[in-house]
């Protein structure tokens, strides 16, 4: 169902998904972002989920003065039109196993710059269909190289697209019907 990008122009809009736990690790992700922000006013960080860390979130927001800067979502009933939109996909993530999001967001098109932690190294390659940054400093660095440079933004997420079909309904089956067969 995803929809695939065919304008990487922008570079300015960043997309979170996630419940607001823990896990998710958003408390990182604004401090990533607002020193991506000191950088680049333009840039504009969605945050799409609810959970019970959202108020701490706001808060936070409000207190480093990003609130023209991060858009809170809430829950949506699918996410593919603001994947489309958005120009990267962030993940900030201490533990995931195989999170979905990071296959629709490859699907659709657009870079990926997530912790590698769980599956998540399987299923990107680092610079070649997304970012694998070990700290928050590459990280900063990551999202800066991607929103100053559309050729990247265009090559990875073309990429990306190509590794998210290894991830299809009708693939991912035929993996399972092969592994309980063996």
């Amino acid at each position: 169902k995803c929809i695939v990008k065919d304008n990487y122009e922008s570079g300015t809009n960043i997309l979170h998904i996630g419940r607001f736990e823990k896990q998710k690790n958003h408390k990182e992700l604004i401090e990533i972002f607002y020193e991506c922000v000191k950088k680049n006013r333009k840039l504009k960080l969605y945050l799409v989920g609810e959970g019970e860390l959202k108020k701490d979130i706001e808060q936070m927001v409000k207190e480093l003065n990003l609130s023209n800067n991060v858009k809170f979502v809430g829950i949506l009933p699918e996410c593919y039109e603001i994947l489309n939109n958005s120009d990267i996909f962030v993940m900030t993530s201490k533990w995931e196993g195989m999170p979905m999001t990071i296959i629709e967001a490859m699907g659709t098109g657009i870079s990926t710059i997530a912790y590698p932690v769980g599956g998540i190294p399987n299923m990107i390659s680092d610079r070649k269909n997304g970012f694998l940054p070990s700290n928050k400093y590459e990280f900063i660095n990551c999202i800066m190289e991607i929103s100053n440079n559309k050729k990247i933004r265009e090559d990875i997420g073309k990429n990306a697209t190509a590794k998210a079909k290894d991830y299809s309904a009708e693939i991912m089956a035929q993996k399972y019907m092969n592994l309980y067969l063996k």
